[in-house]
């Protein structure tokens, strides 16, 4: 099974995935992360760089990324376009992971910050964390070093919370305390794992 995870910055998704890594037998694939490799890959790189009409390759010679954010960030025609090229790629990197995951007998929890109609068709089951405005700040002051002005600025470029719970098959509010929260995904994933293990007899 295919199962997706997410919510907006803060809302606990990082939290919940290190535990269900530690009690289930799941494969996380993060999609930030897939994103990096790729981006770092020649072909999707010259493709980058073939969009943009101009280098975008560090000293190292995989991609420059602070150069690329400030390209990015300077108008919503670029994050359009670049959105365009890496996505696709992104979401065929998971499917192929997840499957090859499903294969190996295990649950593949696909973590996003950004769904979109292609995490939607792709998984088999969404999860959604959901959590307060003022908790998620407070927790990302207090353990990522954020300010003000970049919480703002992350959590405007995210969906809304009602955007996120439109996505989900399962929401989770985490606005209690950590052991609520192991609690009620114990529960989920428990439910989920039971459920996959029927299916395959």
């Amino acid at each position: 099974m295919i199962i997706g995870i997410t919510g907006g910055v803060g809302s606990g998704k990082s939290t919940a995935i290190e535990y269900m890594a530690e009690n289930w037998p799941v494969r996380i694939l993060k999609t930030d992360d897939m994103a990096k490799e790729l981006m770092d890959k020649d072909e999707l790189l010259s493709r980058l760089e073939t969009a943009f009409g101009r280098s975008l390759r560090s000293a190292s010679g995989g991609l420059d990324r602070e150069l690329y954010r400030d390209i990015l960030y300077s108008s919503a025609e670029n994050t359009e376009l670049s959105d365009s090229i890496v996505h696709p790629a992104v979401w065929d990197l998971a499917k192929k992971e997840a499957e090859l995951a499903e294969k190996e007998g295990l649950l593949a929890l696909i973590e996003t910050a950004l769904p979109s109609k292609s995490f939607r068709e792709l998984c088999d089951l969404i999860i959604v964390f959901s959590r307060d405005e003022g908790k998620r700040r407070d927790t990302l002051y207090k353990e990522r070093g954020y300010d003000s002005e970049l919480f703002q600025d992350i959590n405007e470029r995210q969906l809304s919370d009602e955007g996120y719970r439109a996505y989900a098959d399962i929401l989770i509010e985490n606005n209690g305390s950590l052991d609520e929260l192991k609690e009620r995904i114990k529960k989920e994933l428990n439910a989920v794992y039971k459920s996959c293990k029927r299916e395959q007899r």
